[in-house]
């Protein structure tokens, strides 16, 4: 199993969030976040945003063009 870079792990941090990682890539993941603080907290930020987003919007679905514009605004913060 490769050892993946930040930079990798916040990609993957999105695609877990949006259900859309391989099992392969969520253990990369798992281990990465074993051993990185910022990208665990990285995590726990997304996790409480898109919280946060479905709260306000209770009966809707997030619309995937929100989604990935925040997710590229937060991308380059």
């Amino acid at each position: 199993m490769n050892i993946i870079s930040c930079v990798e792990a916040v990609k993957k941090i999105f695609e877990l969030l949006g259900g859309k990682i391989k099992t392969s890539e969520k253990k990369q993941l798992k281990k990465h976040l074993k051993t990185c603080r910022e990208c665990c907290n990285r995590l726990e930020f997304e996790k409480l945003l898109k919280e946060k987003l479905i709260a306000v919007n209770r009966d809707k679905k997030i619309p995937d063009s929100l989604e990935k514009r925040i997710h590229n605004i937060l991308r380059n913060f």
